[in-house]
Formats: C-alpha cells, structure tokens, sequence
C-alpha cells in the first residue's frame, strides 16, 4: 500500500505540474493576446 501510495502521489503531483504549465500557457497567451496558442474559452 505504501509503494502504490507514493506512485499515486507521484502521479498526481505530475498532473498537477502539466495543469499548472497548461494554465500558464493560456495565462500568457490571455496576457499578450498570442495568436500561436490557441486561447479556449474559459469564463471566470
């Protein structure tokens, strides 16, 4: 249990760093309006 424990956490961490770039791509592409990253709609 442990060992799938920390490779679940391992995962997760990884999902959360590939959310966290994509947030930032779209955050920097808001930001200066770039045309190269598609911009999906999202309403905050």
């Amino acid at each position: 249990m442990c060992a799938s424990g920390h490779n679940l956490r391992k995962i997760l961490s990884k999902l959360a760093q590939d959310a966290k770039d994509f947030l930032v791509q779209i955050y920097l592409a808001w930001l200066f309006g770039c045309k190269c990253v598609k911009r999906p709609k999202i309403v905050f």
